[in-house]
């Protein structure tokens, strides 16, 4: 699914900040795309050949994340 404008804007911040070894927090309300831009955030991290780790409570986003990134 491609990325809205201000889901790209709010990935590059993301990136510049973790490239000046800073710990962004970034915040969306519901719908706003997060599962999105975590599952766009780790194919990069992929593509790159860098590591990252995604924490959550619940299996059900653990799978939305998986399926969304890696079939």
């Amino acid at each position: 699914m491609p990325l809205r404008p201000y889901q790209i804007d709010g990935l590059n911040a993301i990136i510049k900040h973790l490239r000046q070894k800073q710990h962004p927090l970034y915040v969306l309300p519901t719908g706003g795309g997060k599962g999105t831009m975590i599952a766009e955030f780790l194919s990069l991290c992929r593509k790159h050949n860098k590591r990252a780790a995604f924490l959550v409570h619940r299996k059900e986003l653990v799978e939305d994340i998986y399926e969304r990134t890696i079939k």
